[in-house]
């Protein structure tokens, strides 16, 4: 506090002389206001109220007040503002951007409105800083503001800043079945199996061939012996042959086929490897026949 003596020094003029009083009527109320403003200043030093001090310690050092006050004045305003603590915040929206739209709350009380970007003064102790932004759930923070700790930083709604400008996340498509694994069993293969049906349906037309044929013979045979003969039984003669060309032909054509077949059928696949499968079609006319067979 002012030394009884200098707040004296500083009224005695004023109160000595009713002129200059006169003269300057606003004087004495001033000067004695920037005492009283020192004065409560270290009062509320002393209970922790430190953002009021540094707010009277200001006022009484403006240049309203007699200089000598002033100067006391400065120096406690000095000493304040580097004890004061100070906190910096950073809030975000719903989007996860940061935003300057959110209001704060320090002990239930409203000190600001939006934040600007400068750091908030707070009296020293626990304290619960509350922020509410637009479109999202308000948020607390119980903090202890310690004399002389400034600048500290406090975040709120840091769980949503992955969302900031990020594009929006695709809907995973469903996978795909898995393809039932190959039969590992040791059955055989269409390939083969296919083999089999056409050596048999082979084997068949060979021996259909071979009884045309001998019937053919016996027929011809006995036309040396009825000459001269009609034409109705040489035509006959000439059809069993005919018949016959053709069966041993198509018997042929599926021998053949068949045994490549069963080459194929016998190699087993790799593991995980499609099996092999393939089509066989059978073909018989007039002056001929034919085994088709297709593989894959």
């Amino acid at each position: 506090m002012l030394p009884r003596a200098l707040v004296a020094l500083v009224l005695f003029p004023l109160i000595a002389s009713p002129r200059a009083a006169a003269a300057q009527p606003a004087q004495a109320p001033d000067a004695a206001a920037c005492i009283a403003d020192h004065e409560a200043a270290q009062v509320e030093n002393a209970a922790g109220r430190l953002r009021e001090a540094l707010r009277l310690s200001r006022s009484c050092a403006l240049s309203t007040c007699p200089e000598l006050v002033r100067g006391y004045c400065a120096k406690l305003t000095d000493e304040y503002a580097r004890q004061v603590p100070t906190v910096s915040l950073r809030a975000r929206d719903a989007g996860g951007c940061d935003t300057t739209d959110a209001r704060v709350f320090v002990d239930g009380n409203l000190i600001a409105e939006r934040l600007d970007g400068h750091a908030l003064a707070l009296d020293p102790g626990k304290r619960v800083v509350r922020v509410e932004v637009a479109g999202v759930e308000p948020e607390e923070q119980t903090i202890v503001a310690t004399r002389g700790e400034q600048a500290r930083t406090l975040r709120f709604g840091e769980a949503r800043s992955s969302r900031c400008g990020a594009p929006p996340v695709a809907e995973p498509k469903p996978a795909s079945p898995l393809p039932p694994p190959a039969d590992q069993s040791d059955g055989l293969s269409t390939v083969t199996v296919a083999g089999i049906v056409v050596g048999s349906i082979g084997l068949a037309a060979l021996a259909t061939a071979g009884g045309l044929g001998i019937a053919g013979l016996t027929q011809r045979s006995d036309l040396e012996a009825c000459k001269p003969c009609t034409q109705e039984e040489v035509d006959d003669v000439h059809r069993l042959f005919v018949v016959g060309d053709v069966f041993l032909a198509v018997g042929g054509a599926a021998a053949i086929s068949s045994v490549v077949m069963l080459i194929v059928g016998s190699q087993s696949p790799s593991a995980g490897a499609p099996a092999a499968s393939g089509r066989v079609s059978l073909r018989v006319g007039p002056l001929g026949g034919a085994v088709e067979g297709r593989f894959w």
